[in-house]
């Protein structure tokens, strides 16, 4: 078990740890716990999120997901907050993988809306950017399923296999 965490994968751990540790580390408030993966509330980048371990069928982690929890009445919002948080991960790791054009058109009633805005409150566009480094695929994306906004920014090892099971 590593105790310096300063470089860790997700939070304060790295892919591969087992439950015991993650838990033994992470400073959010457990929220949920199964056995394919475990829950915080917290905070990140100053935004408030759900901390979300994924376990395989060894009990490994191998991708950590936030999933931003701020609630917003304009969809806007939610564009901005998708767009500070790219950002921040470009400052850490570098710019997004080449061909990434942040905003994909899902439904071609897009061209109708007045905005950016009401396209992706009524789901007919997504943003969606992604970084490959040595370890790891990091992906944030910004949806509407269900005309719910979401951000989401997740964390998946490319060295420690995944779940049998489907995870998101």
């Amino acid at each position: 078990m590593v105790s310096d965490r300063r470089n860790a994968d997700f939070e304060n751990a790295f892919f591969g740890d087992t439950a015991d540790v993650i838990k033994k580390y992470e400073k959010g408030i457990k929220t949920h716990e199964s056995s394919d993966f475990i829950m915080f509330e917290g905070k990140v980048a100053g935004m408030a999120c759900d901390k979300m371990y994924y376990l395989n069928d060894s009990y490994k982690f191998y991708m950590g997901v936030y999933g931003f929890t701020a609630q917003y009445s304009n969809a806007a919002s939610y564009i901005s907050d998708y767009a500070s948080l790219k950002q921040k991960v470009i400052k850490k790791y570098g710019e997004c993988m080449e061909g990434d054009d942040d905003m994909q058109v899902v439904n071609h009633l897009a061209a109708y809306c007045s905005d950016n805005a009401q396209a992706l409150q009524l789901g007919y566009v997504e943003f969606w950017s992604t970084w490959e480094t040595d370890d790891a695929i990091i992906e944030l994306w910004l949806n509407a399923p269900n005309f719910n906004p979401a951000v989401f920014l997740r964390f998946t090892s490319k060295t420690v296999a995944g779940s049998t099971a489907d995870d998101l």
